[in-house]
């Protein structure tokens, strides 16, 4: 349980855990799809460009499991209730029953802090 606590996103000015403000998960049977939201994604979080990241995600594949799915990822938003500290989380699984089984990674997951003045 400890080590669960440990994991979610906190703010150390305020002591307390970020309450969820938005989330969203996405499902595709494209790994080409995949690949080229993944790597979108990834250049807009290191850009600070949180905003353009979730609605990247947004637009990427279905929003329920389509026959064959084999990816399922899920964008996170979450802020402190006093400061306005957020967080935004990405992950994403390939099914076990995966056919790129060997081809790309199983999982992908990063976050990242931010100010609430950012544009998001």
């Amino acid at each position: 349980m400890f080590s669960y606590l440990l994991s979610l996103p906190y703010c150390d000015a305020c002591a307390k855990y970020l309450k969820v403000k938005a989330k969203s998960t996405r499902f595709s049977a494209s790994l080409e799809k995949f690949q080229e939201m993944i790597n979108s994604v990834v250049a807009s979080f290191n850009a600070g460009e949180y905003q353009k990241a979730l609605t990247e995600h947004q637009n990427f594949g279905e929003a329920s499991n389509p026959k064959g799915g084999f990816i399922g990822t899920t964008m996170l938003s979450k802020q402190c209730a006093t400061c306005g500290l957020r967080w935004l989380g990405f992950s994403a699984n390939l099914s076990p029953k995966s056919k790129w089984d060997g081809q790309v990674e199983k999982k992908y997951k990063f976050s990242q802090y931010y100010a609430a003045d950012c544009n998001v």
